[in-house]
Formats: C-alpha cells, sequence, structure tokens
C-alpha cells in the first residue's frame, strides 16, 4: 500500500469514528427520532415507482433536453428551481441540505417560488431544521416536507449523496441522476460558470485558506462516491449517471434519452 493510499485508509477510519459519534447522538434524541419515527411511517418505501431521477445543477444541464423527463418522478436541488422547465417537469421532491438556508444566506423566499410552481412539491430537509421560526409558517400551511437525519455530515457526500439515501428511504430501486458534473470547484477557481444558471455569488469572496478545505472535501466527494456504487450494488439498487461528461465513472452511464425510452 503505497503512502497515499494510507493516507485515504487513515481518514476512512477518522470520518467513520465521527459519523459514528454523531448517529450516536442523534438516536440519543428523543424529539429527533419522534420527527424520524413519522417520517419512516409516513415515506419509508412509499413509491410504487421503481425509478427516480435526481437533477443536480451542473453546467452540462444546459446540454440536454429535460423535457423528455415530464411525467416522471424528479428531485431537484438548491437553485434548481432556476431551471426554465422546473414549472413543466412538476417535480415531486426539492431538497435543501445547506446550512446557507438556515443562516439566512440563502433566502427563504425561494420555497416561496417553488410552491408557485409547484405547490405540491416535498422538500426534503435536515431533521435538525424541524424547529426553525423561519419553517414554521410553512409547516402551518400543510406544505409537505420529509426529514432526514444527517448522521453522516463528515462524509463531504453533500446535496448529492442525500438525495440518493432520500431516494434509497422512499424505495426506489433504479436511481438516475444528470447535472453531476462534479468538476464544479474547477470550474469556480478558473472564474467559469460552475452551475448551469451560472455561479454562486457567495462564492466570490473565498481565499486561498477556504480552497484547501474545499479541495480536500472534493477529494472526499469522490472517495465516498466510490464507496456509494459498490455499496448501492450489494444492496441491489442500480443508480445511473446520464450527466453529459463529467468525472464520475464509478456509475454506470446512460443516456438520458436512452434510460426514457427503457420505461415506455
Amino acid at each position: 500500500m503505497g503512502f497515499w493510499q494510507l493516507m485515504i485508509r487513515k481518514d476512512d477510519f477518522i470520518i467513520k469514528t465521527m459519523n459514528s459519534i454523531v448517529t450516536l447522538k442523534n438516536r440519543l434524541s428523543f424529539g429527533k427520532q419522534k420527527v424520524l419515527l413519522r417520517m419512516k411511517k409516513q415515506y419509508k418505501n412509499s413509491t410504487n415507482v421503481n425509478q427516480v431521477y435526481i437533477i443536480l445543477n451542473g453546467p452540462s444541464l444546459k446540454k440536454q433536453d429535460l423535457s423528455v423527463l415530464q411525467g416522471q418522478d424528479i428531485m431537484f436541488v438548491n437553485r434548481g428551481f432556476k431551471h426554465e422547465l422546473y414549472h413543466l417537469l412538476q417535480p415531486k421532491f426539492h431538497v435543501f441540505v445547506d446550512a446557507k438556508l438556515k443562516t439566512g444566506e440563502w433566502p427563504i423566499t425561494w420555497l416561496d417560488e417553488i410552491l408557485t410552481m409547484v405547490p405540491d412539491i416535498t422538500f426534503i430537509m435536515p431533521v435538525d431544521w424541524y424547529h426553525l421560526e423561519m419553517l414554521k409558517p410553512y409547516k402551518e400551511k400543510g406544505v409537505k416536507f420529509l426529514w432526514m437525519s444527517l448522521d453522516t455530515p463528515f462524509k463531504c457526500i453533500g446535496v448529492s449523496g442525500y438525495c440518493f439515501e432520500a431516494s434509497m428511504f422512499c424505495g426506489y430501486k433504479k436511481i438516475c441522476f444528470t447535472g453531476f458534473d462534479a468538476n464544479g470547484l474547477a470550474y469556480e477557481l478558473i472564474n467559469h460558470q460552475s452551475h448551469f444558471y451560472g455561479v454562486n455569488e457567495e462564492n466570490n469572496i473565498k481565499t486561498s485558506k477556504n480552497y484547501v478545505i474545499d479541495l480536500y472535501m472534493h477529494s472526499r466527494h469522490l472517495r465516498e462516491l466510490q464507496k456509494l456504487a459498490e455499496a448501492s450494488k450489494q444492496k441491489g439498487i442500480e443508480i445511473i449517471n446520464l450527466t453529459e461528461g463529467g468525472l464520475l465513472d464509478m456509475f454506470t452511464r446512460n443516456k438520458l434519452e436512452e434510460s426514457v425510452k427503457k420505461r415506455i
């Protein structure tokens, strides 16, 4: 085993230990477990559809015609509602797990914009946010939420990872994703558009100190996706990469149009 392989294994162990501590802490929280039990009864294996499409926000989305997904079970994330076909596609889920929504760096009014286009959507969010005052008006209006336990915050899997976890939780056996270029950080470093809608303005103030952490986390991100690909196969869950280009060779690739044709 080489030096860098040893470093990867060392970090695997540290991260697994830290996540185990977080998992134990969450399981000892009666309030969280009460909410999660309700989510389990409501959403666990709740789908009667075999396949879901996860739409991430990479610039490659501009090369694809997402209209072919109309009528499918679809999951968007973060600023994905800015896509011109969002209203047409009527996604079933929208995922927010980034603390920027909690802190107000991302406006809570994004939820209103989404609900205007898709009133029946289900928001997927961390159970830690369940009691946030900013979300109380939405819960009182009957907006649907799937609260997830983020037991693996040190895996660096980001919003995409929680999309995969939520999809498996709901019972989907075939998970297709697109717009996951996994090279957005590289584009950001050279001041190119890192997402289909352009850039995340809040990242313009980053310094080299921020990028030291970002680059390390990106390395861990790829490592965890490799492990996810292996684990999903063992569980009999198929994960298909429909992205045009990008880095993710650990998942089986297919064309978006071909994936939809196979369903018909």
